[in-house]
């Protein structure tokens, strides 16, 4: 039975119902307000309606943005799951956590977000859907439940379209676990995988985009794919547009389904009352590279816009929602402001090992903040870093080995007034705004706090082979560290 049909179950919700004992509902009053982080895995933003895509693919997401607030640009501090998710949980900088590839967790001496909320009376719940949250990151710190949905183990590879737990099952799931509800105040974050490689959407959906789209949905494989992709390939070749259109479909069908699910999700919320006093906070750890650049994959690789620009939804209490709905911010924020954002609007004191600021004082609309910055890096496959402002980005790169074949260049920049799909690069006359630039990157990059010290973890087999069949894990990983 194929992914679009089949309900797999995998006994998750007996597990969840079980471990959701611990904290059924009450009627306790509380002041603090509940918290829900929802983070949906490779989701450009310019691929939602309320970012400005032409294609309906996101109506929930839609209303809930008229509803709150849009960070208009919001950027991740990472190109991929691990490093970004483990910068939006401690709210630092990639070489401020140390949690830079797979074979690293996170220092005991490191904050989270969910412990800092832990330590405040909240019930903390998780759900992830890929092994990048894994609870031997350190993810799972803080929470009173934190559950990975694994699927069984005859669909772990990418020759199965259900190699992750998709988002229906998930949500079934969590709503089973639920019951009646959960005791206030509580934390709950959700991550959502479905949007990644594989592109497998319901049919239904695949044809929303794409009314010729094929029931076997091949074309969306990463295995189809490989040949444009810029990072597998020495010189790949460049995508057909007749395809690229349809692989653009099917990513937006998996985008339109994930809406769906996300809608199921809160309207069970909502019908079990955990809505009332509610913090909504949507985001992405990265987005995706659909031929942007000329390669069919950029996420872990790459650091343009389509791959760090991500959504930044947030949605205000009852208490504190009257004057911030529909309200668009422009000003520059990155992954690392939602920890802090988040403490703030409960009440509570931000940690001074965050990087990142609060975002409210953004939500004033006289002010008129200074220039903004955001920083992102990457040290999987490249060691790549990048540095932008309202108006331009530099992008700065080293190549870890001679094993893989792309060679970026050593620094590019680029002026998004002129070129915002960063197209041609303008570093090589040294302009006066790619040296200030420079400095501000070099600087920034030697800014490193103590005490980071991640711990180095060792993957099994069954955890590298996936991995690897899912184009993440090189010959290197292991040996260029």
């Amino acid at each position: 039975m194929d992914r679009r049909n089949r309900r797999t179950r995998v006994v998750l919700g007996i597990a969840i119902s079980a471990g959701f004992l611990l904290g059924c509902s009450s009627e306790e009053a509380t002041e603090l307000p509940n918290i829900v982080l929802i983070s949906v895995d490779t989701l450009r933003a310019d691929h939602l309606g309320c970012y400005g895509y032409a294609h309906d693919t996101s109506p929930f997401l839609d209303s809930l943005a008229t509803e709150g607030i849009v960070f208009e640009n919001a950027f991740a501090q990472s190109s991929w799951t691990l490093a970004s998710h483990m910068s939006l949980f401690t709210g630092r900088y990639p070489h401020n956590h140390g949690v830079e590839t797979p074979e690293l967790s996170l220092s005991a001496s490191i904050p989270t977000l969910t412990e800092e909320l832990k330590a405040a009376g909240y019930h903390t719940y998780g759900f992830v859907t890929w092994a990048f949250l894994d609870e031997k990151y350190g993810f799972g710190r803080g929470f009173d439940l934190y559950r990975q949905f694994i699927p069984p183990p005859d669909k772990r590879d990418v020759q199965h379209a259900e190699h992750v737990t998709r988002a229906d099952v998930a949500v079934d799931s969590i709503l089973e676990g639920f019951g009646q509800g959960l005791a206030s105040p509580y934390f709950l974050f959700v991550h959502l995988f479905d949007p990644h490689l594989d592109y497998a959407p319901p049919i239904e959906d695949a044809r929303r985009f794409d009314p010729t789209a094929a029931e076997d949905l091949t074309v969306g494989k990463h295995t189809t794919l490989q040949p444009y992709i810029l990072a597998v390939q020495n010189e790949p070749q460049r995508i057909p547009t007749s395809m690229l259109k349809q692989v653009t479909a099917l990513y937006d069908g998996e985008i339109r389904f994930t809406d769906r699910q996300l809608k199921r999700l809160f309207d069970g919320m909502e019908s079990r009352g955990m809505m009332d006093d509610t913090l909504v906070v949507f985001t992405s750890d990265h987005g995706e590279e659909l031929d942007d650049h000329g390669s069919m994959e950029g996420h872990g690789w790459t650091l343009y816009d389509e791959i760090l620009h991500v959504p930044l939804i947030v949605k205000l209490p009852d208490s504190k929602a009257a004057s911030h709905t529909n309200q668009r911010i422009a000003p520059l924020a990155e992954s690392i402001d939602i920890a802090p954002t988040i403490l703030q609007l409960a009440g509570l004191a931000i940690p001074e090992s965050f990087d990142g600021k609060s975002l409210l004082p953004y939500l004033d609309p006289t002010s008129s903040p200074d220039e903004t910055r955001s920083f992102s890096s990457s040290q999987r496959f490249l060691s790549r870093w990048s540095l932008r402002t309202d108006t331009h980005k530099l992008i700065h790169s080293r190549r870890k080995t001679a094993r893989l074949p792309y060679v970026p260049p050593l620094y590019e920049f680029y002026d998004l007034e002129a070129d915002p799909g960063e197209t041609t690069n303008l570093f090589e006359n040294q302009p006066p705004e790619a040296r200030r630039l420079r400095a501000y990157l070099d600087a920034w990059m030697q800014t490193q706090r103590k005490n980071v010290d991640p711990v180095p973890l060792q993957l099994d087999q069954e955890q590298r082979a996936r991995l690897r069949a899912l184009g993440y894990a090189d010959d290197s990983d292991s040996s260029e560290r």
